[in-house]
């Protein structure tokens, strides 16, 4: 998570909101996208934590299209 105070107000914003939403929308699992890119769902969970690289956002976002067009 991301915490970030505006005009007094701590708004908190999660990291990978991008990558979560498509979990969402598709129902997806964590284990199974993490099964799919070759980690286990624990590291996948605190790959979500922070921020990721734009490279490793296309490989899980890669890896959920193919879990959702299968």
């Amino acid at each position: 998570m991301i915490t970030i105070c505006q005009q007094g107000k701590e708004v908190v914003f999660m990291a990978n909101m991008e990558i979560r939403d498509m979990l969402f929308r598709h129902n997806l699992k964590h284990w199974r996208v993490a099964e799919k890119v070759g980690v286990s769902a624990t590291t996948f969970s605190r790959w979500l934590r922070m921020e990721l690289p734009v490279a490793k956002k296309n490989e899980i976002m890669e890896a959920i299209n193919e879990l959702v067009s299968s």
